[in-house]
C-alpha cells in the first residue's frame, strides 16, 4: 500500500471545503470517473462539468479558462489528471495573464490511470500508460502561479479566487469506478453504427 491520497477522499474535499458558488470541471479519465462518483455518493447537486462524448484529454483545462473568462465572480475548480496538463497544461499560463480565478487540481500517479486499469481490467497488455515524475508545483512556479505538491489532504479548505496548481500524489493502485465505462466501450451496437 502507497501512503498516497486516495482519489475519492480528494474528491471529497474538494466538494465538501469548496465555496458554494464554484463551478466545477471534471476533466476526462480517472478525474471525471472519481468526481461523478463522488457527486453521486453525496447526494447533492453542484455546478459540475464532465463530459463523456468526444472530448480529448485535456478539454477540462480549456473549458475552465473559458468558464472563468465569461464569469470571474465565482470561482473555478478544475480538476485534472497529469497527462492532461501534459497535453494542455500551458493553459495555466492564460489563467495567470489575466488573473483568472481558475483552481487547478491535478491528480499525478505518474500515469494514463483510466488506460492503465482499463487494461488491467480487461487483462490487456499493459503498455503506453505510463508517464515521467513531474512536479506541476514546480511547473506552476516556473509559469509565476502559487503551486504546491501533496501526499497527504491538506487540513485547511481548497484555497480559490486566484490561478493556483495544487499537484496531488494520489495512489496510483486504487482502481477508480470504471464498470460503467468499460460496459459502454464494449457495447457492439455503437461500434455497428460507426463502421
Amino acid at each position: 500500500m502507497n501512503n498516497l491520497i486516495h482519489p475519492l477522499d480528494l474528491v471529497n474535499w474538494i466538494l465538501s471545503t469548496a465555496p458554494n458558488n464554484s463551478r466545477i470541471i471534471a476533466d476526462i479519465g480517472n478525474s471525471a470517473l472519481w468526481t461523478q462518483y463522488a457527486i453521486a455518493k453525496r447526494g447533492r447537486l453542484y455546478k459540475c462539468f464532465i463530459s463523456w462524448k468526444f472530448a480529448a484529454m485535456g478539454w477540462g483545462i480549456g473549458t475552465a479558462i473559458g468558464l472563468a473568462f465569461a464569469d470571474r465572480s465565482t470561482p473555478v475548480i478544475c480538476i485534472t489528471g497529469d497527462g492532461s496538463v501534459l497535453m494542455n497544461g500551458q493553459e495555466i499560463t492564460t489563467a495567470k495573464q489575466y488573473d483568472l480565478p481558475i483552481t487547478f487540481v491535478v491528480l499525478n500517479d505518474s500515469s494514463l490511470g483510466m488506460v492503465k486499469h482499463g487494461q488491467q481490467i480487461e487483462n490487456a497488455a499493459n503498455i503506453a500508460n505510463k508517464l515521467p515524475k513531474v512536479n506541476f508545483d514546480k511547473l506552476a512556479h516556473s509559469y509565476g502561479v502559487w503551486g504546491k505538491q501533496f501526499i497527504t489532504l491538506p487540513k485547511d479548505p481548497i484555497q480559490t479566487g486566484f490561478p493556483i496548481v495544487y499537484d496531488m500524489l494520489i495512489d496510483p493502485n486504487i482502481v477508480p469506478p470504471i464498470d460503467a465505462h468499460i460496459a459502454q466501450l464494449r457495447d457492439t451496437s455503437c461500434q455497428n453504427r460507426l463502421a
